[in-house]
């Protein structure tokens, strides 16, 4: 069996992603897998397969899985994963349309409100066409939003261009930060309360199971878990959390909730704040970070699986679910 690690991309998260992949070569080469292929795309969309450029056809050439080690858009908002169906390939992960639906903040809010899940109150903006539409954009988000609020991308993942505003003297660089990431901005109430991550892994056998929370404390000086609190390393990541046992339960059942509701597929992560005992839902990952450190992984060895077993575990779910 050939496994082609696919990494790199367009994405604002490119060099996340090169540090996923490159973990899970490692990864595969310890668990004695023989045939393992890096294919990198370039950040200019240019295919390479083991550092010699090729087109993505010939990067791909007699694989049979691939395991998709992309973040952010185009990686992870379905196109990859359609890319995957197209070519009949298998893939770890969810299909394209729950990719999709996962990526786009304000579309995956109305599925998990309706499953009954608790979402932060906000509002969807497009981009204004000149600089009298933004004054009339902040004029109108001033007025119907109380500070503080966060200003973030529609559809980007690892806090990329996301913003915590305390005034309306803020708000017209929040807003143009997370336009240069998407024609669309989603406002939200900011949230004080315990940060915390919960990740759903399939068994092959087809059970869902929640995975220990993970608690995130960024350092005083981030307000916010942001693309640098992220990547920094000066966050601190408690797995398990140390919450009341019914909290972490009401945690674990929000996020298998969640993957159930985008129609999520082998596993998932999602991020939360707990208000006075209640998780609100702030996203959900479809192929969240896979470095050792990444919270996922973390999350699987405090229950038990090693990051190669990990690994191992996400070839044989893409094994299984062979397009038809």
């Amino acid at each position: 069996m050939t496994i082609a690690v696919l990494m790199g991309g367009r994405s604002a998260e490119h060099e996340i992603s090169l540090m996923s992949g490159g973990a899970i070569l490692t990864a595969l080469s310890k668990r004695g897998f023989p045939n393992i292929r890096a294919v990198t795309v370039s950040r200019e969309h240019q295919w390479s397969a083991d550092g010699s450029p090729a087109t993505f056809s010939q990067a791909l050439e007699g694989v049979d899985v691939a395991l998709l080690a992309f973040h952010g858009e185009w990686g992870e908002d379905g196109r990859a994963q359609a890319l995957m169906e197209w070519l009949g390939l298998p893939y770890n992960g969810s299909r394209p349309t729950a990719s999709a639906l996962a990526m786009d903040k304000p579309m995956s809010r109305i599925l998990l409100r309706e499953h009954g899940l608790s979402i932060p109150q906000g509002s969807t903006h497009m981009r204004p066409g000149d600089r009298n539409a933004m004054e009339r954009l902040v004029e109108d988000i001033a007025r119907t939003h109380p500070f503080p609020i966060v200003v973030k991308p529609a559809s980007r993942g690892s806090s990329v261009g996301v913003t915590l505003v305390r005034t309306a003297h803020q708000l017209i660089p929040a807003l143009h930060e997370a336009f240069r990431y998407d024609s669309r901005a989603l406002v939200e109430e900011y949230l004080d309360g315990i940060e915390v991550s919960c990740g759903v892994l399939e068994e092959l056998s087809g059970k869902l199971m929640a995975l220990p929370v993970a608690q995130i404390i960024p350092t005083r000086d981030h307000a916010l878990f942001d693309f640098h609190a992220k990547y920094s390393g000066e966050t601190q990541e408690l797995v398990p959390a140390p919450l009341a046992p019914d909290i972490a339960q009401r945690v674990a059942e929000t996020a298998l909730t969640a993957h159930f509701a985008l129609g999520c597929r082998h596993y998932s992560r999602t991020d939360m704040i707990i208000v006075a005992g209640k998780p609100i839902v702030l996203e959900l990952n479809t192929l969240p970070g896979l470095t050792p450190e990444s919270i996922l992984p973390k999350e699987a060895l405090a229950a038990g699986l090693s990051y190669p077993a990990l690994i191992e575990r996400l070839v044989g779910l893409a094994s299984r679910d062979r397009i038809q």
